[in-house]
């Protein structure tokens, strides 16, 4: 694990598997803490390791009574306090390993002044901080989970008088080492309103950004390539069937793994709004905002503008809901600020509290356009105003000559351990996304670790004109006759069990080939598919 892997999917664990922590990994722990920094190098740092028994939980026990002292002092009802000191005794009795963080107060340099000597005090105590921070990220980089407690600083002399340490080893905090029994989730605030430029043109940090930094060695280097974890796992998705996909790896993956690549090829704009239907759908889905009918816009939403919209003689046939509306409104304001959509799109996904990325397939204009008997149609315009019943005779990618994909998204498809194409359209959904410049290259060197899970089942498509356009382009609706359409980027194959007839002759084009119900109607049937998905190209999943 590389030192920004380790600092991006660090979290605090409180709950452990009932194993022992191996000593050789708590000496390589405290060796990475005692490599800290320090002030004056004075290594200020003390390491006292408790292993289950007695004297732990006797030091559990007395603490829990301080702290019922505490809050009952602070008014605390007494049932809700002892509720409180009993998880307190939890945390530090359950947990395979306990390390005591202490400052050794004569590292800390004598003053006359009350000012310097505060001073000289609090640069010790930064200093066991620092290697306290080492000391958790190891744990992290070692398979442990670990989680830092300030209990400490309130109950000092109970810490020292239980576990009888030297005098001037002052306890700052605890740290509690397992391996992980919890997954936590938790995400940061806002950092723009956390710095302050003075003199300085202070940047946002922009992880999706082209934009490319000098290490020390003077090599170029992307962020996005720090933030792609060794579980990750990519998919290529379109609307509502790669939303459910998306769901689908999300529920059963660590929240960082997963990366969702999302078709843009539909986006347009309406009533002066940039619409981005398939991220949209992807988006609401994962945050679990999705409307559970319809499949696309949010639940609850209602229509009140679009109705007021109408009065007014602008058009209605695309449905924008009311909350729908914010998301154009701020991704038009955003964009003016020349923001570019993968930005704006991880800045929408941070605020829905989604874990996953997503990214679009490129910051560039690909637009979708259908060429049928009556003329060529925007996409929008033949899918949702058409409702799809124009006869379908070629589809084309305007601006893909020019197109690059968007930041993150070849790396992320190198760096995958597999990829998932979602069971979308191909024609309409996922040749966009392939049709971008090495995209398919890619996926046809990494072959074995591809998989798509069928968007077929029975001779229908799921949903959308997918069987009809397959019938307009002179193809039988069959799952064969999409795995032979991507035969030379798919490793293996998710097929229904209403088409298990057509495992042998998907096998025989070089696939291996996972049978089970694709039918996505719940979450559960969500998580099948997903883990059936990983089984097909080997991936190993909670």
């Amino acid at each position: 694990m590389d030192i920004w892997q380790a600092i991006y999917t660090r979290r605090s664990i409180r709950r452990y598997e009932d194993r022992e922590v191996p000593p050789d990994l708590v000496w390589e722990m405290l060796r990475a803490a005692h490599w800290a920094p320090s002030a004056h190098n004075r290594q200020p740092w003390r390491f006292v390791i408790v292993g289950r028994g007695p004297r732990r939980e006797e030091l559990a026990r007395r603490m829990a009574e301080r702290l019922v002292a505490d809050l009952l002092q602070d008014g605390w009802d007494e049932d809700a306090a002892r509720e409180r000191a009993a998880r307190s005794i939890r945390r530090l009795t359950t947990a395979p390993l306990l390390i005591v963080l202490a400052l050794d107060t004569d590292t800390v340099d004598a003053y006359e002044d009350e000012r310097r000597q505060r001073a000289a005090y609090l640069m010790m105590v930064q200093s066991v901080a620092l290697a306290g921070q080492n000391l958790l990220l190891a744990a992290h980089a070692l398979g442990l989970g670990a989680c830092w407690i300030c209990a400490p600083l309130f109950a000092g002399d109970i810490v020292r008088a239980v576990l009888d340490l030297p005098p001037t080893w002052e306890p700052q905090g605890f740290i509690t080492v397992g391996y992980p029994a919890e997954r936590v989730v938790k995400e940061r605030e806002d950092l723009e309103k956390k710095v302050l430029g003075i003199g300085y043109q202070v940047l946002s940090p922009q992880w999706t950004s082209n934009a490319h930094h000098e290490n020390t060695t003077g090599t170029e280097i992307s962020n996005t390539q720090y933030l792609i974890p060794d579980t990750s796992l990519v998919l290529l998705s379109g609307g509502v069937g790669g939303a459910k996909m998306a769901a689908g790896l999300y529920a059963i993956l660590p929240p960082d793994a997963l990366t969702v690549i999302v078709n843009t090829g539909d986006d347009f704009e309406h009533i002066g709004l940039p619409i981005s239907p398939d991220l949209d759908t992807v988006m609401y889905t994962l945050a679990g905002l999705n409307h559970p009918e319809r499949g696309w816009g949010l639940a609850g939403d209602t229509f009140q503008a679009l109705e007021m919209l109408g009065r007014y003689g602008a058009p209605t046939w695309f449905q924008l809901g009311d909350k729908d509306l914010a998301t154009h409104i701020v991704r038009r304001f955003l964009r003016d600020q020349g923001w570019p959509l993968s930005r704006i799109t991880d800045h929408l996904r941070a605020a829905l509290g989604i874990h996953a990325r997503i990214l679009p397939m490129t910051d560039d204009p690909v637009r979708t356009v259908i060429v049928t008997p009556d003329g060529t149609l925007p996409f929008q315009e033949y899918f949702v105003h058409r409702r799809q019943k124009p006869p379908v005779r070629e589809v084309r990618f305007e601006g893909m000559e020019s197109a690059q994909p968007a930041p993150g998204v070849l790396d992320a498809l190198e760096a995958a351990r597999a990829i998932v194409i979602a069971p979308s359209n191909p024609y309409l959904s996922l040749d966009p996304i392939l049709a971008l410049p090495r995209v398919r290259e890619i996926l046809q060197r990494r072959r074995e670790a591809v998989v798509m899970v069928s968007p077929i089942v029975g001779g229908k498509a799921i949903k959308g004109p997918l069987a009809k356009i397959m019938r307009e382009y002179g193809e039988e609706p069959l799952p064969l006759a999409v795995a032979r359409y991507y035969r030379d980027i798919l490793g293996a194959f998710v097929l229904d069990e209403r088409d298990a007839d057509q495992k042998d002759a998907i096998a025989a084009l070089g696939m291996r080939v996972v049978v089970t119900d694709t039918l996505m109607r719940n979450a559960d049937d969500r998580a099948r598919v997903a883990r059936a998905a990983l089984e097909a190209v080997g991936y190993e999943h909670p």
